[in-house]
């Protein structure tokens, strides 16, 4: 059964990611919700999907920007403040 409301649950990215990229490893599915569920509200829209898809389509290295990008949101918020940067550079 497909929802009609252009939102997914977790489920469904799980579903996805097995079938598409026959990944089932918990680590990347959980990497994966938390870079696509960018408003925190537990589901995946259609234009965060797609913003998503199409990044990784032209090779941009979606998960290791965000995964750098996270090493130095130290307080994890969402944003490098100035502190979090004079620590960058």
């Amino acid at each position: 059964k497909h929802s009609r409301s252009g939102r997914m649950g977790r489920t469904g990215l799980e579903k996805f990611l097995r079938r598409f990229t026959g990944n089932k490893n918990p680590t990347v599915v959980d990497r994966a919700w938390r870079a696509l569920d960018t408003d925190n509200d537990g589901t995946v829209a259609l234009h965060e999907f797609l913003s998503w898809w199409v990044c990784d389509e032209f090779g941009s290295q979606f998960f290791e920007i965000k995964r750098a990008f996270d090493s130095y949101d130290l307080n994890g918020d969402g944003y490098i403040d100035a502190e979090e940067f004079r620590r960058l550079v």
